[in-house]
């Protein structure tokens, strides 16, 4: 459905109204077969013996892809993740064992509902919207309740959660309060009367495997933003979750529902796309154990979703879609004419074409051409959908970090190169490859690597310096009113300590 322009008017102007107000109240200062409304009845989502609740927490968790945020160690499932990087600090995932210490094996049903539908923690406190409880307040109560059944049924993990390393003022949690207010409407899901079954289902899925929270850009308070909805957004330590609405030119206008329902449960189509970075891995422990009825609601939800053109294709004479970019060029005999890649113990004096790179590092996997190796899960880099996004981040950071997934029955391998090649090589090589079999226009410098590298690339939301500086100048200001005011009555504080000491005596 089309947003009504005049309603967004008022919504935007709503929202800066109240962000002027609250100033430093702002963030810094389905898996089931059918999302039933109350009367609706479910075989899947009705559960008779403990062992149902349990096995169908299981199966909600793996949609919520709970296991992703909050395992760092394999084998300490849910005991708490990997630090998770914002322009606000470094947020731990908590342990979401049943430990009665360190996990939620004290929390209630209550508690760990608010959590979920509300965003607030054990003791009333706001959560960060890390975990994206803006996308879990649709699940339902009973839903929430089966999650907490499968998560108390696993062996407790003794685990102290990692303190977070949030800037000031973000790390005082009730500021967060207006940023719920900006940006947060606690509201279970309720089926919309006038879509289909399969587009109803497909939109609890979704706000239990909270795409938005990815692939929807963000305002200036860091919300979802309402007026582009799924159009990408970068993410996770510089991933860019790209536009996934059916425009046929930033989106997934161009892809049938066939490659949709493989690329959601394999992460791969032979020339279109190859997963990488953190869409991997939700492939891997989450949509890849979904039924494919699911996969289909999900692929139903998607194509109701509005068409989003992003700004880099808005010229009317735009018609290559990202995975349409690139053609099959043999370099052999150029690649080889020149001076052979050769890894070496110093990096200052070594310099290196991006051919040669390529040729060093990539030509075994990806070919001579471009092509690939289809049969060995190569892929090509000819019509490859990252290739021709409008922002090199995904590249630079698959040359960095590489890829290792399972897709099935397959391992899914790239070598990471972090510890090979210098900011300038990635950036040389990202640039060639571009040039050479993508969006030629796409390029990327060693300092944007280093970004990527180092975990920088986030930078600081666009409010975060100001309500920083706000927030430092306000501190200043109450030192020096104390302190004036401290030295103004002196002489009546020392007056009335001297009268009080004599009394005394």
């Amino acid at each position: 459905m089309s947003i009504n322009r005049r309603m967004a008017f008022i919504h935007q102007l709503h929202q800066r109204l109240v962000a002027v107000g609250l100033g430093l109240l702002m963030l810094t200062g389905s898996a089931m077969a059918q999302p039933a409304s109350e009367s609706t009845s479910d075989p899947i989502t009705e559960s008779t013996t403990a062992a149902d609740l349990i096995e169908r927490g299981r199966y909600l968790s793996t949609a919520a892809d709970c296991y992703a945020c909050h395992t760092k160690d394999p084998a300490q499932p849910f005991a708490g993740g990997e630090g998770i990087r914002t322009p606000f600090g470094t947020i731990y995932p908590p342990n979401i064992t049943p430990d009665q210490r360190t996990g939620i094996g004290a929390w209630t049903d209550d508690e760990f509902y608010h959590a979920l539908h509300s965003g607030r923690g054990r003791h009333g406190e706001n959560l960060y919207p890390a975990m994206p409880y803006d996308s879990f307040t649709q699940i339902r109560r009973d839903d929430v309740l089966a999650i907490k059944a499968y998560l108390f049924s696993l062996p407790a993990i003794e685990q102290a959660r990692t303190p977070n390393r949030m800037d000031f003022p973000y790390n005082i949690r009730w500021t967060l309060t207006g940023w719920k207010m900006l940006n947060f409407n606690e509201q279970e899901f309720r089926p919309n009367p006038d879509k289909s079954d399969a587009i109803n289902r497909g939109a609890y899925l979704a706000s239990m495997a909270h795409c938005s929270t990815c692939h929807t850009p963000r305002t200036m308070s860091m919300g979802s933003d309402p007026e582009r909805p799924l159009a990408g957004s970068i993410v996770t330590n510089g991933w860019y979750a790209p536009n996934i609405t059916p425009d046929e030119i930033s989106g997934i206008g161009r892809w049938s529902d066939a490659e949709l329902a493989q690329y959601l449960s394999t992460g791969y189509i032979p020339g279109k796309s190859s997963a990488g970075g953190p869409m991997a891995q939700a492939i891997e422990r989450s949509l890849s154990q979904l039924p494919e009825q699911d996969i289909n609601d999900l692929i139903a939800w998607l194509r109701d979703q509005p068409a989003m053109r992003n700004k880099e294709d808005q010229p009317t004479e735009a018609t290559t879609a990202p995975f349409e970019w690139g053609e099959l060029r043999d370099l052999s005999g150029t690649i080889r004419d020149t001076l052979d890649y050769r890894p070496s113990a110093s990096t200052a004096s070594r310099s290196f074409s991006g051919a040669q790179l390529y040729y060093g590092a990539c030509a075994s996997c990806h070919g001579m051409d471009g092509g690939g190796i289809a049969q060995a899960d190569f892929p090509s880099l000819v019509n490859n959908s990252t290739l021709g996004q409008s922002t090199p981040n995904n590249v630079v950071l698959t040359i960095l970090n590489g890829i290792e997934r399972q897709a099935g029955d397959r391992q899914i391998f790239m070598p990471a190169f972090k510890g090979q090649f210098t900011d300038q090589e990635v950036a040389t090589l990202t640039n060639w490859l571009f040039q050479t079999y993508g969006r030629p226009t796409t390029q990327t410098t060693d300092v944007d690597v280093n970004k990527l590298r180092t975990g920088a690339a986030l930078g600081e939301a666009p409010i975060a310096s100001i309500i920083k500086a706000a927030g430092v100048g306000i501190m200043a200001l109450l030192l020096v009113f104390v302190l004036g005011w401290v030295i103004r009555f002196a002489p009546r504080i020392k007056a009335f300590f001297a009268k009080f000491k004599r009394k005394r005596k």
